[in-house]
């Protein structure tokens, strides 16, 4: 838990003076701010976000914005994939990002292993020595 004495101390300090190091998510979450504080902001805001700032003024990202309020007026928002799902939408954000990320990590190894096979089915080592002898010829 934060030392209510070493509040106007860098985050950084008080993770290292803490019995264990503490990121992002811990610190908003010790600071105030709640489960869907962003009520889905920083999802709406992204297609703005990617639009040059040459073309028109925008302003930081909602993210940013809320870990500047409860940490300090200098801080980006750097926390885990998982932990924006849950400031926009809640318990709900946090169990549909685990099924979307549990959903593409088996997709991807499957994807590997047929990978795998197919590039064992293909290999010279299972071509009998033979056939090559008599194409070659």
């Amino acid at each position: 838990m934060i030392n209510p004495a070493n509040v106007g101390q860098s985050t950084f300090r008080i993770a290292l003076t803490g019995t264990d190091g503490v990121g992002p998510a811990e610190i908003l979450l010790q600071r105030g701010a709640r489960p869907g504080v962003l009520a889905e902001h920083s999802y709406t805001e992204l297609p703005g976000l990617l639009v040059p700032r040459l073309l028109f003024s925008k302003g930081s990202p909602s993210s940013d914005q809320l870990m500047r309020f409860y940490v300090s007026p200098t801080a980006g928002f750097a926390a885990p994939p998982w932990f924006e799902a849950v400031l926009n939408f809640g318990a709900a954000g946090a169990f549909v990002f685990m099924l979307v990320w549990a959903w593409a990590s088996v997709a991807l190894i499957e994807r590997s292993r047929a990978s795998a096979r197919k590039a064992s089915a293909a290999s010279p080592s299972s071509v009998h020595p033979g056939s090559l002898c008599s194409t070659w010829s």
